[in-house]
């Protein structure tokens, strides 16, 4: 698997890292070998981490000015890797950084990719202007690369164009994993409570959140707000005159979410 890995014993962060925790801890239980491949440009060199099943390799490559280099410093650096580990199956979960490792391997072994969100609106979301209209279209370009050279593409969401610059070559759906404790807890609702459960990224929403509470709490005067903890990015942004609540939910998988009492 080449995808965003945790550090072995470091907490889980971001999405890509948290899906691929989950899909890796599945196989594990079903008794598959895995080598995960993962991108770490800040490590002092490579490195390899035993896990249950299989092992992590940490990558160090040169991160400088990836997009417009196709990415080819960390290509280069994994795909040596991947051909040493022979593998059955490469897979990677997201259309642009580790995919294009499983698009380079696609005549090694059978690839797949997972395409989670879109690559293009998170592009337009971080960057403005003329910067983010470029990365845009990088991203377009090498998402269609992997799109048209793995065999299968497993979507999160059964229409390609919702997220997809071209039709994959072949392609399923598979809807994002829902956490069994979701459909376990006993719900007790707070009444004119707002609960915000993501990051701060454009994309995500939080501005638009943060425009429209003044006016919210103007109308509903005695509403709380929430925001997940463990997200040192949203203090700052904490919206205000907002009182405090909290909420937790217990799962398996280690991804215990919380919002923190604000005030």
């Amino acid at each position: 698997m080449v995808a965003e890995f945790p550090v072995p014993g470091s907490p889980i962060a971001g999405g890509p890292a948290n899906a691929t925790e989950r899909v890796v801890r599945g196989l594990a239980r079903a008794g598959v070998e895995m080598t995960v491949i993962t991108p770490a440009s800040r490590r002092p060199e490579t490195e390899t981490f035993r896990v249950e099943h299989g092992e992590v390799i940490l990558v160090r490559h040169d991160a400088r000015f990836l997009t417009p280099r196709r990415m080819r410093p960390w290509r280069y650096a994994a795909l040596p890797l991947v051909g040493a580990a022979e593998p059955d199956v490469v897979h990677r979960q997201g259309v642009i950084t580790d995919a294009l490792v499983a698009a380079d391997t696609a005549r090694l072994a059978p690839s797949l990719v997972t395409a989670r969100g879109d690559a293009r609106r998170g592009a337009l979301g971080v960057y403005a202007g003329v910067s983010g209209a470029a990365r845009a279209a990088f991203a377009d370009k090498l998402a269609e690369h992997v799109l048209s050279n793995v065999q299968l593409t497993v979507n999160v969401h059964p229409d390609w164009r919702v997220n997809l610059p071209c039709e994959p070559r072949s392609s399923v759906y598979v809807p994002n994993i829902v956490d069994e404790a979701f459909f376990r807890a006993t719900r007790a609702p707070e009444a004119n409570r707002v609960l915000f459960c993501s990051g701060t990224l454009r994309i995500k929403g939080f501005d638009l959140l943060a425009q429209a509470w003044a006016a919210g709490r103007r109308s509903v005067p005695n509403a709380t707000f929430g925001s997940p903890a463990g997200q040192s990015r949203l203090r700052p942004l904490t919206l205000p005159a907002s009182r405090g609540s909290a909420c937790s939910a217990p799962t398996h998988w280690r991804t215990n979410w919380r919002a923190p009492t604000s005030s």
